[in-house]
């Protein structure tokens, strides 16, 4: 840990002093915040009902360094506060401890991670950033209503499942010679086309031989179909268990493809008691917020990143 932090930039006593900082505000945000919080039945329900509407939209794991404009006069210097922030990041100072020493938002005690969330979820300008951004990116400082937002994309996910449709695949491929004419590839899809005709299930494509014996065929075992090239993704989405798919150029070839099972990926779709949770986390986040801003009204704090 003291390795970590020399390499960041960090003594241990503004770490400690951070943690101690961090964890006194959690406590007096939840003994003065929390009694106000009541989540009802009709709340969850239609988180749910939302989340079974996402089905199948991108969902994005992500964390937030926040930095909150109360006033007018505030926003230059706290976008040369996300700017500096932002400059030491692409530096290599790390996300969580950042978030931990500067960020507004309740996220800041778990070094800036939110989770999970579904499209809808943030800010409008902060998720139409999120749409463009590739996994492990980090961009900012992004402004919102209510101040500046640094997103890291920790990950991304289909709604309600946990990976994609795994499949257990089985082809037939033809190599094609290196730069090959549009005469020698319509001879080879031909070929693959006529060795598939009338197969029904991967037993018959796997007994397919060559005049010496040699299988014609390759198993290419349990796969999930984000995993492979976009034009093999939409044939496989769509053939039924067991029946060959059309010749396919790809990988230098041409195939045939066959799904001998499918496999449906498990929901994500949170337990009742894990989505009041989690709109219990949200409004006591934004109440904080709320407070914070009326203790800053009350008192000058001059925040600097050296």
């Amino acid at each position: 840990l003291g390795e970590h932090l020399e390499r960041n930039g960090v003594d241990f006593s503004t770490l400690e002093a951070q943690l101690r900082a961090s964890l006194s505000w959690n406590e007096l945000a939840n003994k003065r915040l929390l009694p106000f919080i009541d989540v009802g039945e009709e709340e969850i329900q239609e988180v749910i009902e939302r989340m079974e509407q996402n089905k199948g939209k991108p969902e994005y794991l992500v964390a937030e360094i926040f930095l909150q404009v109360d006033t007018p006069d505030e926003e230059k210097r706290v976008k040369a506060t996300a700017e500096k922030l932002m400059g030491h990041l692409e530096e290599g100072r790390s996300f969580q401890q950042l978030a931990r020493q500067f960020s507004s938002s309740a996220s800041a005690a778990t070094g800036g991670d939110i989770g999970w969330v579904l499209p809808g979820d943030l800010d409008e300008e902060v998720e139409k950033a999120l749409t463009s951004m590739v996994t492990n990116q980090v961009v900012g400082p992004i402004r919102s209503l209510t101040g500046f937002h640094i997103l890291g994309l920790r990950g991304k996910r289909i709604s309600g499942s946990q990976g994609d449709v795994s499949i257990e695949l089985r082809q037939i491929f033809q190599p094609l010679p290196p730069g090959a004419s549009e005469n020698e590839i319509e001879i080879v899809t031909k070929r693959v086309a006529k060795l598939s005709k009338g197969l029904s299930g991967c037993k018959a494509m796997a007994a397919l031989t060559d005049d010496s014996g040699a299988s014609l065929s390759n198993d290419l075992g349990m796969i999930e179909i984000s995993d492979l090239p976009d034009n093999v993704q939409k044939v496989v989405r769509k053939i039924k268990i067991g029946k060959p798919s059309e010749p396919v150029v790809a990988g230098g070839g041409v195939m045939v493809l066959m799904v001998c099972s499918r496999t449906e990926p498990k929901s994500t779709i949170p337990e009742h008691n894990q989505i009041a949770d989690q709109i219990e986390s949200q409004r006591l986040d934004l109440m904080a917020r709320r407070y914070l801003r009326n203790l800053r009204r009350a008192a000058h704090i001059d925040i600097r990143v050296e």
